[in-house]
């Protein structure tokens, strides 16, 4: 277990500084000069030009503007924002707990209704539920955030008058957008649960326990299901990053705070340390949820655990 631990360790903190490189060098290639986006238009001799550069370390060399930006992400800092000259670190941190409760309750959404369809469409294959339980996950696979957003909101919103449908107050506030977000990841959810019980099912250790008198159930919930899980635990890692890039979408579509509508205001206005301070902080998010993920199958499997051992 403790090897496991370690090697995880180790590829969490390799994707963490291969994102960091990556937003840096792409940042790097953008054309256009910060400075001059700093000053945004405002007029400037060439010499208070010279001196920004300089206090932003833009004159050094590209290894060691990287070396520089590496170290200052280490304390902590992640610049500071173009427009608004705050830390960029500090209004990132200002708006994500808004988008925490969104991913949390969007993975909640997304769990609850893929596993629960998958496992029913698994046990009714080839009926009439097993082709409707399909049928709805492939309108959650194939449908865009933004569309079942504005669906929801002209349903729930406009014409019922049931729920709220923008700003980021309360618990009403969240459901739209929850709905929105997770009905996207449960579609995929349902499937791989779907496919991952068909296939535990037909293992030939299941025809001997249900040769040696195990009951149908016994053997569904106590055997089939936790092996079922690993697969549908990768996809529910995964899906925390489609959920945290479609809380762009989705927060601009439901007026929510959040990163998402921060970076998607940054990219408009080319704020481009804010962009990059988001897409590490997401990273990092990315990271630790997998890490845990990783952990959590030596927890449900104890053959990973003893091969890792």
């Amino acid at each position: 277990m403790k090897r496991l631990v370690i090697q995880r360790l180790f590829s969490a903190i390799g994707v963490v500084l291969g994102a960091c490189a990556l937003v840096f060098l792409i940042l790097y290639m953008l054309p256009g000069d910060p400075v001059q986006r700093m000053l945004d238009g405002a007029p400037a001799d060439e010499n208070t030009i010279m001196h920004l550069r300089e206090q932003l370390g833009l004159d050094l060399p590209l290894h060691q503007q990287f070396l520089n930006y590496m170290g200052n992400l280490l304390q902590g800092d992640f610049g500071h924002s173009f427009v608004t000259q705050e830390p960029v670190l500090d209004r990132i941190l200002e708006q994500l707990p808004a988008t925490i409760q969104l991913t949390v309750m969007s993975m909640g959404v997304a769990v609850v209704f893929g596993v629960t369809l998958g496992i029913l469409s698994a046990l009714k294959s080839n009926t009439w539920i097993d082709f409707l339980v399909r049928v709805v996950s492939l309108f959650g696979v194939s449908m865009p955030t933004f569309w079942s957003g504005i669906l929801l909101i002209l349903l729930f919103g406009v014409t019922l008058g049931w729920l709220p449908t923008m700003g980021s107050e309360g618990f009403q506030s969240l459901i739209l957008p929850s709905l929105a977000l997770g009905f996207v990841s449960a579609g995929y959810i349902v499937r791989m649960v779907r496919n991952s019980v068909l296939e535990t099912i037909q293992d030939p250790y299941v025809t001997t326990l249900r040769a040696k008198g195990l009951s149908d159930g016994k053997v569904t919930y106590l055997h089939v299901f936790r092996n079922a899980l690993i697969p549908a635990i990768t996809m529910i890692g995964v899906q925390v990053g489609e959920l945290l890039a479609g809380a762009v979408v989705i927060e601009t579509v439901f007026s929510r705070q959040g990163i998402g509508r921060l970076v998607a205001d940054a990219i408009i206005t080319q704020d481009f340390p804010v962009v990059q301070g988001v897409v590490i902080v997401t990273a990092v998010v990315y990271v630790l949820v997998n890490f845990t993920i990783d952990l959590s199958y030596s927890a449900i499997d104890p053959r990973i655990r003893r091969g890792a051992g």
